[in-house]
């Protein structure tokens, strides 16, 4: 299957005396095509989330993002005895993901 898609975000820099703050919003699109043999089909998604950093002057950071995904397909084949086989979904995906550590140089 063949993939292509794109995402853009924008982001804002929150700085204070002992941290820094990145917060911003992003939107994609992915569009996919199955190849298959006998047939053809469609996978095609859009997406929009929210995200976060902190990372004071210690080091230590935290990484959050909160995504929602909106999922189509369809595909139209030949089963083993040749038939035709359709069919189509549609679907809602939701992700958080959280991330924390801390930063530091090896000399």
């Amino acid at each position: 299957m063949d993939y292509n898609g794109v995402q853009l975000g924008i982001d804002k820099l929150i700085t204070t005396r002992t941290a820094n703050f990145y917060l911003g919003t992003m939107v994609g699109y992915t569009d996919g095509d199955p190849n298959y043999k006998h047939g053809s089909g469609g996978a095609r998604d859009i997406n929009a989330g929210l995200y976060g950093s902190y990372i004071d002057n210690s080091g230590f950071y935290i990484d959050s993002i909160v995504k929602y995904t909106r999922f189509k397909n369809n595909f139209s084949v030949s089963d083993s005895v040749g038939q035709n086989v359709k069919g189509k979904s549609k679907t809602n995906g939701y992700s958080l993901s959280l991330e924390t550590g801390k930063r530091f140089t090896i000399n």
